[in-house]
């Protein structure tokens, strides 16, 4: 998996502007059933040198139901079909877990991402495919696991989406 920022401008004070920045996964933790994660490096070349900007790894723990996980329910904000607003106590959005809400109601038209959610390990081998001798490179095809991807991964203060893209 690969995601490319053609002009990376860093959101440190201390760095500058960089060109062909890549995000890549560069190694895979598979402990038990109960254990997953992929750790991504940030890098640029410079004199046939490959240079480290950053390292962030993803740790996903348990499976669906465990008590112990890495589970975060993924949320999203509606508009409040009972909005009053002549009722002070009466808020005009309200937040809702997002797969629960779709399965009862389908998509709604107006929606914002309120918290992006976190898998299991149990669902993060699932949405991650590769990983193993033969494959070693991972990859993100669901398009709702690429934009978590995205809004997830965080290189120095700044989410991967505010810069980057899939190649």
């Amino acid at each position: 998996m690969k995601l490319i920022a053609p002009i990376y401008v860093s959101p440190l004070d201390s760095e500058g502007q960089f060109q062909n920045v890549e995000i890549n996964d560069t190694e895979i933790i598979i402990q038990g059933e109960n254990f997953f994660s992929v750790k991504f490096d940030m890098t640029y070349q410079k004199n046939d040198r490959t240079i480290l900007l950053g390292s962030h790894t993803l740790s996903f723990l348990g499976d669906e139901g465990d008590e112990q996980s890495s589970n975060r329910t993924t949320k999203i904000s509606i508009l409040n079909p009972e909005y009053d607003s002549e009722d002070p106590e009466s808020k005009p959005r309200l937040t809702v877990p997002m797969l629960a809400y779709i399965a009862e109601n389908g998509m709604p038209e107006d929606y914002q991402m309120v918290d992006w959610g976190f898998p299991t390990a149990e669902k993060a081998r699932q949405m991650f495919t590769g990983g193993s001798l033969d494959d070693p490179r991972v990859e993100l095809t669901d398009p709702f696991a690429r934009q978590w991807l995205l809004n997830t991964l965080n290189f120095k203060g700044e989410k991967a989406i505010v810069q980057f893209q899939f190649v």
